[in-house]
């Protein structure tokens, strides 16, 4: 099949999902109507068997395939991803169903090893609803929110949205009442756009010149990209008026991520003839960060490109291997065609784990 007429008979195909099974995904699922390359080892043995299948949807969590026969439940396979950048990645994972839909079709649903991020594979709207997570256990968050509003009405409402979490919900009604909480600690910053004559991103410059890491979610009731929506370098976009279901899909992104996890100190071993260059390379990661978010500030993306390349060079000589993997991940979405507010985010993800990377006592 051409591409376009594989999204069609993915669309015919709508409604054979189940509600009750939507109800409990954990992921959102986009479609992704793809031929991808894909090795399935039947029966746990011998090699990959490589099979070009077609392909209905993608989630952080798996992928479903169209083909024409059966496979076996529990079957090693390896999926062939094409990212927006160009780049071929393979992801280990193992099928979890196989049924029948009509004719020969058969749908296998695939588990991956690891999470990925969808957008790294789908060409979205920045301002689109692109949260990865679909449904979220409110009792899940935790943390502390800042709400930067001058509607009164509008905190309330997000203050009873967060109702069964354990967060706690701060506010404030300026920029300059938002930066002062700001700087007494957040996890996350919800800002609306317009401020009585300020925006939100002044708010951020402000923030990111006092060396404030929190994500900020700028809400705004005109969802045009405009230059100071494009301006306010935020970490995510919200279309007022803001459904619960998406703030707190929107928290979960950010609250529940993976930044607290990232590798903080070398993985050289203690006698490796590298480890003496790790204290002054880390010492230079929190220059390299100011940096990154001044060329984020200037829209500079070829200054941005050469520090991430930069941290991507040297990260692994000096055991530092999930750094420069999130420096090359940045690099090649400013590169890309991906939109702004990726980018944006990916930088910024790189930001945080400069500033979180330390000098392990040994090395020191």
């Amino acid at each position: 099949m051409s591409e376009r007429d594989l999204a069609r008979f993915v669309d015919e195909l709508g409604g054979n999902n189940v509600s009750e099974a939507v109800k409990r995904r954990s992921f959102v699922r986009w479609p992704y109507p793809k031929s991808v390359a894909v090795g399935i080892r039947q029966g746990g043995s011998g090699g990959l068997v490589l099979i070009a299948m077609a392909c209905r949807n993608i989630s952080s969590g798996g992928i479903a395939l169209l083909h024409s026969s059966f496979a076996h439940d529990g079957s090693p396979v390896r999926v062939c991803l094409k990212k927006t950048t160009g780049q071929i990645v393979a992801i280990d994972g193992k099928i979890v169903h196989c049924r029948h839909l009509r004719g020969t079709t058969h749908e296998i649903g695939v588990q991956f090893e690891s999470s990925i991020d969808p957008r790294e594979f789908l060409s979205l709207d920045g301002l689109a609803d692109s949260f990865t997570v679909e449904h979220v256990d409110p009792g899940t968050l935790e943390g502390c929110v800042l709400a930067i509003d001058g509607s009164d009405t509008d905190l309330r409402l997000i203050q009873h949205f967060m109702q069964g979490t354990r967060v706690r919900f701060r506010t404030a009604s300026t920029i300059e009442e938002g930066l002062s909480k700001a700087a007494e600690g957040c996890d996350l910053i919800l800002c609306a756009h317009e401020l009585g004559g300020t925006n939100g991103a002044e708010l951020i410059r402000g923030l990111r010149r006092a060396g404030h890491l929190a994500p900020v979610l700028i809400m705004t009731p005109d969802t045009t990209i405009d230059e100071k929506l494009l301006e306010a370098r935020a970490d995510a976009i919200l279309a007022k008026p803001i459904a619960r279901e998406t703030l707190l899909r929107a928290l979960a992104e950010f609250m529940l991520s993976r930044e607290r996890d990232l590798q903080r100190t070398t993985t050289l071993a203690g006698d490796h003839p590298n480890l003496k260059f790790v204290v002054d390379w880390v010492g230079q990661l929190d220059t390299c960060a100011v940096k990154l978010e001044k060329a984020l500030e200037n829209n500079d993306a070829e200054a941005c490109s050469a520090l991430c390349l930069q941290l991507a060079d040297t990260g692994p000589t000096l055991g530092f291997q999930a750094l420069a993997d999130i420096a090359n991940e940045a690099a090649q979405v400013v590169a890309s065609d991906v939109s702004t507010v990726y980018a944006v985010r990916a930088v910024r993800r790189l930001v945080v784990a400069c500033r979180q990377t330390e000098v392990a006592t040994d090395a020191a």
